[in-house]
């Protein structure tokens, strides 16, 4: 629907259907028709009128999202009213709207409609032309998700307007692979990035840390501590811009080697690479003692044949509650390692009076 359109005025005027695969375009002015019906193997990427009018030219974009749908262009006849070209600048430090469609709003006669709409390009721009001196609602969308941004009023000397979406602030608890009781995090928002590592076991022995520039990787800010606890605060130079946040510690087992990238109020990757040195075939003691544990279960099962099953029941059983006793085996910590216990007991005795 053109909303009754004066062809007549315009030197040109033109409509192009962009699909994935295609691009087909219609001269309106020659057909003279305000009502359209458009079909496509696909839904349109979008939908653009060009118009030439006394030299002058202007475009304007809807973005279809439905396979059937009602779509409403309102254009602007040059000889009454002027446009604005306004570059549009996304911001998003949520990463949830990048590439998304910008619906651009305004009332006409008591009623709030959709002028014109577009899509965000890979460099996160766009461009629509408005009337100046005129007040428009936005809104984002991209999948199911829409938010409203509010109004913005277009001057005559406007050019480009830069919408910003901050998220929440970054909280990150990561236990480090390969070890346990080890674990470190990351917090920032508009002023500060923080990090704290924690080894509970205390076999650290020593931490270090550093913030770095995105664009030429120049360390802002290190430290380190020979310690296997650390707690420390870099206050950014710049808010929501984003910085790399690099971490290695030395463990008995290796180290963790992680660089990430932090936005401030946002996050744009926490651990872009996640790089492991050393022995990863490292256990702690309590691991070490589990492992030993099961497979000496493991050789009593296979110790016993047929005629001494009940024999290797019964140790199976007791070698059990031992190694459950000492905590090599968290199966006494539990309703569920008890009732295991007591099944390998009621099995042992059925063994044996089967014997």
């Amino acid at each position: 629907d053109l909303t009754e359109f004066d062809y007549s005025a315009t030197n040109q005027t033109i409509l192009k259907v962009h699909c994935p695969e295609a691009t087909t375009s219609a001269d309106l002015k020659a057909i003279n028709k305000t009502k359209l019906i458009i079909a496509t193997e696909t839904i349109p990427d979008i939908l653009r009128i060009y118009v030439d009018q006394s030299g002058t030219s202007y475009f304007r974009d809807q973005i279809p999202e439905a396979e059937v749908e009602d779509i409403n262009f309102y254009l602007v006849n040059l000889d009454v009213a002027s446009l604005v070209l306004i570059k549009w600048v996304l911001k998003d430090y949520t990463h949830a709207f990048e590439q998304g469609i910008l619906t651009i709003k305004r009332y006409i006669n008591s009623t709030l409609i959709e002028e014109t709409s577009g899509r965000f390009e890979a460099d996160n721009t766009l461009y629509t032309y408005l009337l100046p001196d005129m007040r428009y609602s936005l809104s984002i969308k991209k999948g199911s998700s829409v938010k409203a941004l509010g109004w913005v009023t277009i001057t005559p000397g406007d050019f480009e307007k830069t919408i910003t979406l901050y998220g929440t602030a970054l909280s990150y608890d990561l236990k480090a692979s390969f070890f346990e009781n080890v674990r470190y995090t990351i917090k920032a928002n508009e002023s500060y990035i923080c990090f704290s590592y924690q080894d509970d076991y205390k076999e650290t022995e020593w931490v270090y840390w550093a913030v770095l520039n995105t664009s030429n990787e120049a360390i802002l800010f290190e430290d380190n501590v020979t310690a296997s606890t650390y707690s420390g605060c870099y206050l950014v130079p710049v808010s929501n811009e984003s910085y790399y946040v690099k971490i290695v510690f030395a463990h008995p087992r290796g180290s963790i080697v992680s660089l990430g990238t932090v936005v401030q109020a946002g996050v744009v990757k926490l651990l872009e690479a996640l790089e492991f040195t050393g022995e990863i075939v490292g256990l702690s003691n309590k691991t070490f003692w589990l492992v030993v544990s099961l497979m000496g279960i493991a050789c009593f099962g296979l110790a016993f044949g047929a005629v001494e099953s009940r024999i290797g029941a019964i140790l199976i059983a007791v070698f059990t509650i031992i190694f459950s006793y000492f905590g090599w085996l968290p199966l006494m910590e539990s309703l569920a390692g008890k009732l295991i216990i007591f099944i390998l007991l009621i099995l042992a005795f059925i063994a044996n009076v089967r014997r």
